[in-house]
């Protein structure tokens, strides 16, 4: 089964149960948001609004509206004024026919997007996959696992196999001036982090380029944090103090 077909199955089953839920997407509220964190993604997607376009109309700063896309941790709560205004934007932006084909497209347009944002393979990805090839470490490229809920993640690297993964990797590089930029990324990482760990798997975080003291704290917090001029640690990490051979 391939990647892709994965993440447009889940997508279609998010779909059709908010469908269910907002009586064909007439009927959408604070506690619809509340019950289904995949609900702001689908709807996002149906209405045609981007992270940034979503925040424009929103106005408020951009890891607000990043906090509960469908990544959204149980200890992220929606609260009823920020259901009220988000559920308000999505009414206001329904087009009139909606159909699936149209938000699997938009989906996948979005995905690629965020993959190939700075290439097929950042610069980072590039010197962790070679030195894991170096020290001979087991790994798999470009996997989607699940965490503790049924929602995919997607990361560059796993270790050692994509079936029973030990840890994963994510390079990320913030070139962003606001901090909103390292502050999101850091939001996405530290969520999968938490739904990772459930599962007894460890969430490296691999980063470089202009992140915020706040950013760095919260990767911290969550992640096994390792910056670009540190990448030289990772085979050591890996081999020493986990066993991998």
């Amino acid at each position: 089964m391939s990647l892709l077909y994965i993440h447009m199955y889940n997508l279609r089953k998010l779909f059709f149960q908010i469908r269910k839920e907002t009586n064909n997407f007439k009927i959408i509220n604070t506690d619809v948001l509340k019950r289904t964190p995949g609900s702001i993604l689908i709807l996002r997607l149906i209405c045609g609004l981007t992270h940034l376009k979503l925040t424009e109309i929103y106005k408020k700063k951009f890891d607000k509206i990043v906090r509960f896309n469908i990544y959204e941790n149980k200890r992220e709560k929606i609260g009823n004024k920020i259901g009220e205004r988000l559920s308000e934007i999505f009414l206001e932006n329904i087009p009139k026919e909606i159909k699936l084909d149209d938000i699997e497209k938009k989906y996948l347009q979005m995905q690629t997007y965020v993959k190939n944002r700075y290439g097929s393979e950042n610069e980072l990805e590039v010197m962790v996959k070679k030195m894991l090839i170096q020290n001979k470490i087991l790994f798999k490229c470009n996997v989607s696992i699940k965490g503790k809920s049924s929602v995919p993640i997607d990361v560059d690297f796993t270790i050692p196999s994509s079936l029973n993964p030990k840890f994963v990797i994510e390079c990320k590089t913030s070139k962003g001036f606001s901090g909103h930029d390292s502050f999101s990324k850091a939001r996405i990482m530290s969520i999968n982090a938490v739904e990772l760990k459930a599962k007894k798997i460890f969430y490296i975080a691999v980063i470089d380029g202009r992140w915020t003291k706040s950013s760095i704290n919260l990767l911290k917090n969550y992640c096994i944090l390792i910056k670009k001029d540190e990448i030289y640690k990772l085979p050591d990490f890996l081999h020493e103090f986990y066993g991998f051979q």
